[in-house]
């Protein structure tokens, strides 16, 4: 995680979904970055939201991995509120194969009704 830069400063896509859906996967990918530790299934991997500035050396965007909606003992609002004012982009995870995704339609909810997003 880079600090050198204002948190503003670059392009932020922030990753939101339960536990297993991928988001530290596809960061993973996206930045080539093997320190990410990822899951496997359904057990909790990212235990604090982390950024990852890519590339490294220069970076041009930046990669919000936060933890997986849905965990035990876990209340996403400060979460929330912090990614939502450090983000340009929200992006959504979530496994195909999860029917229940009411921790995820629900904080979806939350952002929507703090930034009157209608649709």
């Amino acid at each position: 995680m880079s600090t050198d830069n204002d948190p503003i400063a670059l392009p932020t896509l922030w990753l939101l979904g339960k536990t297993g859906a991928g988001k530290s996967s596809i960061v993973r990918y996206l930045t080539g970055d093997e320190s990410i530790t990822i899951g496997n299934g359904f057990r909790p991997c990212t235990q604090t939201s982390q950024a990852y500035d890519f590339p490294i050396d220069r970076p041009w965007v930046r990669f919000v991995d936060t933890r997986g909606l849905g965990e035990a003992d876990y209340d996403p609002d400060e979460d929330l509120t912090f990614c939502q004012l450090q983000s340009h982009a929200l992006l959504i995870c979530a496994r195909l194969d999860d029917p229940e995704q009411r921790d995820l339609l629900a904080a979806i909810k939350k952002i929507k009704k703090r930034y009157r997003i209608n649709q």
